[in-house]
């Protein structure tokens, strides 16, 4: 059998306190670095978050006000419901459709509880 370590290297000891330090400092700045990556990815990807969000929240909020003055306008002067397209008039027959639907399923339940 042939039974051979590993040689050991004779550093001095300067050339140990120099790779001790060097070990220390190495591993921090790779920390420092891996953890502002980190943050600068978190920082973009919020950034990113909070336009989309932004964005959605107000298209949404437009499309429903704008949809709201429509429905005052024609509750105003009936007469514009002659002009509409048909695209505009089904949107309409829909929203008055849901409000009927909904006031229907009220009175059935109240007349229920009569019961």
């Amino acid at each position: 059998m042939n039974n051979q370590l590993i040689k050991k290297e004779n550093l001095s000891i300067f050339n140990k306190i120099r790779a001790f330090f060097k070990n220390i400092f190495s591993k921090k700045n790779k920390q420092q670095m891996v953890s502002t990556n980190i943050q600068e990815n978190a920082s973009k990807n919020y950034d990113e978050f909070a336009k989309n969000l932004k964005v959605n929240i107000t298209t949404n909020l437009e499309k429903e006000y704008e949809f709201k003055n429509f429905i005052k306008k024609i509750e105003d002067n009936p007469d514009i419901i002659e002009n509409l397209s048909n695209d505009r008039l089904d949107i309409l027959i829909n929203y008055y459709e849901k409000i009927t639907n909904a006031k229907k399923i009220k009175i059935e339940k109240l007349k229920a509880s009569v019961n």
